[in-house]
């Protein structure tokens, strides 16, 4: 698989997934991976999940009873033998700028007095401004960029978690 590519962000999320074949299943994600934060109890917080990555975000928006419809993804398509045949470019995730055109959107339909970006990439990094924190997480792969330009940077979840009881 590329580790890097230097077309645009559409162009490289079909690159990189044609290249590593998905096919139709249900994927599985370790418990660890995927710890109850204390912010998503019952789905009831203003938790959204918003990833480049692919639907199959969903099963940790399950364990974090973060419900399905707070969930901005790109849609990957397959055929009826279940091989990988695209994925939707109308979905604002599906290009370069989609997190922060996202963040706006919720911002604007809502109102809400903040926002705090997690995540691990270039893209998550992309979405402060309109998000007014970004946290780093390092708990997969360290990318020294983004623990740069991150506002706090976290390894697990565990940090994050002792400062939400503090």
């Amino acid at each position: 698989m590329s580790t890097s590519c230097q077309a645009d962000f559409g162009s490289c999320v079909g690159l990189r997934l044609t290249q590593l074949g998905p096919r139709a299943c249900a994927p599985t994600v370790a418990p660890s991976h995927a710890p109850r934060l204390p912010c998503c109890p019952g789905g009831s917080s203003l938790t959204w999940v918003v990833s480049g990555g692919p639907q199959m975000i969903e099963p940790v928006a399950d364990l974090l009873d973060i419900p399905r419809s707070r969930i901005f993804a790109n849609t990957l398509l397959f055929n009826e033998d279940g091989e990988y045949t695209g994925f939707d470019p109308t979905e604002p995730t599906s290009r370069d700028g989609g997190k922060p055109d996202v963040l706006s959107r919720l911002l604007e339909k809502f109102g809400y007095s903040g926002i705090v970006m997690i995540g691990d990439g270039a893209t998550d990094m992309q979405a402060k401004p309109p998000a007014d924190m970004f946290i780093g997480y390092g708990g997969v792969v360290v990318r020294d960029s983004v623990k740069a330009s991150a506002d706090w940077y976290v390894h697990d979840f565990g940090q994050l978690i002792e400062v939400l009881d503090a």
